[in-house]
Order: structure tokens, then sequence, then C-alpha cells
């Protein structure tokens, strides 16, 4: 059996870029989880259907994402939440 290489071109950049900054939900972060209560894993997350990503193709636009899972959002929200 013989491999055939194949070489790939890059896709045309598109006119618009988008730059998303933030955290898990940025990332994609349990966007595949069914329930809201988790469990949350490495097979529930997806950068592809994360809103950034979503939002990118809807504008046929570039995206362009920095995130940070663990360090953000759902943090701070606990953190408001246990103030009250």
């Amino acid at each position: 059996m013989q491999a055939t290489l194949l070489s790939l071109q890059p896709p045309e950049p598109r006119q618009r870029r988008l730059l998303f900054i933030g955290d898990s939900i940025t990332a994609g972060y349990g966007v595949l989880c069914n329930d809201s209560a988790g469990p949350f894993s490495p097979e529930t997350d997806s950068a592809f259907h994360a809103y950034a990503a979503v939002a990118a193709r809807a504008l046929e636009a570039d995206a362009h994402v920095i995130a940070y899972s663990g360090k953000g959002g759902a943090s701070l929200l606990a953190c408001m939440m246990l103030r009250r």
C-alpha cells in the first residue's frame, strides 16, 4: 500500500477579522454538555461551537480567540454569589 501525500494550502483570509478575549465560555468549556450541572470534560468542550466561532461564521469573518479556562467568569460569579 502506498500513501499519498497531499499539500493543503491555507484558506484565503477573510476581509473581516474578529478578536475574542475571554474565559472558559469563550473557549467553549462545556458547550456540548446537555445538562448545566455537568459533568464537564474535554469531551464536552468545543471552540467550534462556542459563541466566538459561531459569531465569526455568521459574519463571514476569521475568528482569533484568546481564552483561558479556569480563571474567569465562573470563579467570579461564584465569588459574587457567596457575598450576597
